[in-house]
């Protein structure tokens, strides 16, 4: 499913070619081919109740625009998939957040990157994850204003828009980077898109971390003064590179 926003008075053109097997969008005002305000890419399925989303991909300007993932992919420097959970371990709540990297060359090969640790978040732990995980890659000079990064997440698919306009902080006072993008993919359906596997791996990654923290019972007075009420600090546990 395509949505494509254009101002009052705008009209749009589809073509095909059939030479390509491409699609193109060109929005016309005046007689001149211009930029929509915003087009969206939305892969869902049918089903009894409502359909399934599986991703959503929405670019600012056409020329961001694509249909397929590797090309999406490409459009950036780098794409992350940041995927949290939040379970009990030994009495105490802990958000465990697993980061992940896809290939820069949308070859669909991706790299466990990261675990991000946190306890005591108010609100969403994932937009926390989030924040705290762009902040951290600007602050050391993981990313440049000249290149373009984007972040895979399966929350807030319906404000996904307004963090990436920079209509709303992304957690607290916290505003989503002009370089960066949010892209909404589930991790639980869409086996064959490499932004479904991508944050279906960082998932996979939380859960391991959960396992192997619960299974280690040395890992109990660690989190005794968090049972007695006091949070744990937000700390970051690299595996890889950042980047690929």
């Amino acid at each position: 499913m395509i949505n494509t926003t254009i101002e009052a008075g705008d009209s749009i053109n589809f073509l095909w070619s059939e030479e390509q097997q491409k699609l193109s969008i060109d929005v016309i005002r005046e007689g001149k081919s211009i930029s929509a305000r915003s087009i969206s890419k939305t892969v869902l399925y049918k089903r009894e109740k409502k359909p399934k989303v599986l991703n959503v991909f929405t670019a600012y300007s056409n020329r961001d625009f694509s249909f397929v993932d590797e090309d999406i992919i490409k459009k950036y420097r780098q794409v992350w998939s940041v995927d949290t959970n939040t379970r009990p371990v030994f009495g105490y709540m802990l958000n465990i957040s697993g980061i992940c990297a896809l290939d820069p060359a949308g070859s669909g090969n991706i790299q466990e990157i990261a675990l991000l640790f946190s306890g005591g978040v108010e609100g969403s732990a994932e937009l926390y994850s989030i924040a705290l995980f762009v902040n951290f890659l600007n602050k050391n000079n993981y990313t440049d204003m000249e290149n373009k990064y984007a972040i895979i997440t399966d929350t807030q698919i319906s404000r996904i828009s307004k963090f990436n306009l920079r209509e709303e902080p992304l957690y607290g006072d916290f505003y989503l980077p002009e370089n960066f993008t949010l892209i909404y993919a589930t991790s639980d359906s869409g086996q064959e898109s490499y932004l479904n596997q991508s944050i279906r791996s960082s998932d996979r990654l939380s859960s391991r971390a959960f396992k192997r923290i619960s299974e280690n019972q040395d890992n109990n007075n660690f989190f005794e003064e968090g049972r007695n009420g006091s949070q744990i600090k937000s700390s970051i546990l690299f595996i890889n590179d950042i980047c690929i």
